[in-house]
C-alpha cells in the first residue's frame, strides 16, 4: 500500500475553484444584451426593458426550480420562437432575457453547487458531505449504493474523492452498475472503468452486458451489487493505486464518464 487510508495524495488538498467563474459569461452575456438594447433600440427603449427584464427572471427563476423535465424547456423556448414571428421585435425582447436569464440559472446553479463543495470538510468525500475515517465514509457509500435501486427518486450515481482521487459508480442495483475510477483528476486520459471478463467465475451472471471497449473480445462492464461493493473497498483501501489491466480498463475519455448530478 503507497499510503496510508485517509491521507491526502502528497498531503496537499487539490486547490478549490472560484465559486463565481461560472457566472463569468453569464454576465458578459447579459451585459452585452443590455449593450444593444441601450445604444441600438433607444427609440423603443421605454417599452422593451420590461419585457427584457421579464423574459430575464423568468428564464433564471426556471433553471433554478428543481425540474427535470427536458419538455418543460423544450415547450418554453417553442412557444418563445413562435411569440417571435407572432408577435414580432417585442417577442425578441423576451427571448433574448429569456437566454441570459437561463444562462444565469445555470450560473447561479454552477456557483451554489461550487460553494457547498468549497464548504465541505475531511478528508473522503462524498457528494457534499465530508468524513475523517475510512469506516465512516464506507458506512455512508455502502448505504447510498444499496439504495441506487433505480427508484424515480433514487440516485443514479455516488461520486467518492480523496484528494485528486475519485471513484463513480453509475447505475442501478436492478439494471447493473458502471464504476469508474482515477488517481488523479488533473489527467483526464486516466479515467478507467471496471470489466470482468466473461469466463471469469466472479462475473455477475445477471448482467452479461458486452461491449468492445477496444478489446479484441467483449468484456462485461456492467456488475451486480457485490463487485462493485468489491471496487469500493479496493479504493478506500488504496485510492491512489493507479488501475489497470486484467481488472479495469483504461484510457476512458472523461466525457464517456457519466455526469453526477450534484
Amino acid at each position: 500500500m503507497s499510503q496510508q487510508p485517509g491521507a491526502l495524495k502528497g498531503g496537499v488538498r487539490p486547490p478549490r475553484k472560484s465559486p463565481f467563474l461560472p457566472l463569468l459569461f453569464p454576465v458578459m452575456v447579459l451585459a452585452g444584451v443590455v449593450y444593444v438594447f441601450v445604444y441600438g433600440n433607444q427609440e423603443k427603449l421605454p417599452s422593451d426593458f420590461p419585457l427584457l427584464g421579464a423574459g430575464l427572471l423568468f428564464g433564471a427563476v426556471l433553471m433554478l426550480l428543481p425540474l427535470r423535465s427536458p419538455w418543460i424547456f423544450l415547450t418554453v423556448l417553442v412557444g418563445s420562437c413562435v411569440s417571435f414571428f407572432i408577435v414580432g421585435m417585442p417577442a425578441f425582447a423576451w427571448n433574448l432575457g429569456l437566454i441570459a436569464g437561463m444562462l444565469t440559472g445555470i450560473g447561479l446553479q454552477e456557483m451554489r453547487i461550487e460553494m457547498r463543495k468549497n464548504a465541505r470538510t475531511g478528508e473522503w468525500f462524498l457528494g457534499y458531505r465530508g468524513f475523517n475515517s475510512v469506516s465512516e465514509i464506507w458506512q455512508a457509500a455502502i448505504t447510498e449504493l444499496q439504495a441506487m435501486d433505480g427508484g424515480r427518486k433514487a440516485k443514479h450515481a455516488l461520486l467518492i474523492e480523496h484528494g485528486s482521487a475519485h471513484l463513480q459508480i453509475s447505475g442501478s442495483i436492478t439494471t447493473g452498475l458502471v464504476c469508474h475510477r482515477n488517481p488523479d483528476v488533473d489527467h483526464q486520459d486516466t479515467w478507467a472503468v471496471l470489466i470482468v471478463d466473461q469466463s471469469s467465475s466472479g462475473a455477475d451472471s445477471g448482467f452479461q452486458v458486452t461491449a468492445p471497449q477496444g478489446n479484441s473480445e467483449p468484456v462485461v462492464f456492467v456488475h451486480g451489487l457485490s463487485t462493485a461493493e468489491k471496487a469500493l473497498n479496493d479504493f478506500l483501501a488504496n485510492p491512489d493505486e493507479i488501475p489497470g489491466p486484467p481488472n479495469w480498463k483504461t484510457g476512458i475519455p472523461k466525457s464517456a464518464v457519466p455526469k453526477v448530478r450534484w
